[in-house]
């Protein structure tokens, strides 16, 4: 393997991101910076803890519908989300 190869494999482990995922990777399709803002005065900081968290939860949080509490829900679309 040639020494550009190698810099370049480098470089790319050093983008990939371990251990738990901010919650503000969920912003986009649907899900606004306020109602991360939402999720984060509930507690959540990161994505696993909304993944593992019931839907009953998220609706219990003031200004999540369902409608959006489903949009949370269903964000697996991003890359970053848990398999359950």
């Amino acid at each position: 393997m040639s020494v550009a190869a190698l810099q370049e494999a480098e470089v790319e482990e050093e983008d990939i991101e371990y251990g738990p995922q901010k919650i503000k990777k969920l912003e986009g399709n649907g899900i606004s910076a306020g109602d991360i803002k939402k999720l984060q005065e509930a507690g959540f900081y990161t994505v696993e803890s909304v993944a593992f968290t019931p839907k009953k939860c998220l609706l219990a949080i003031k200004g999540i519908s369902e409608a959006k509490a489903d949009k949370i829900m269903v964000s697996h679309e991003h890359p970053f989300w848990i398999p359950m």
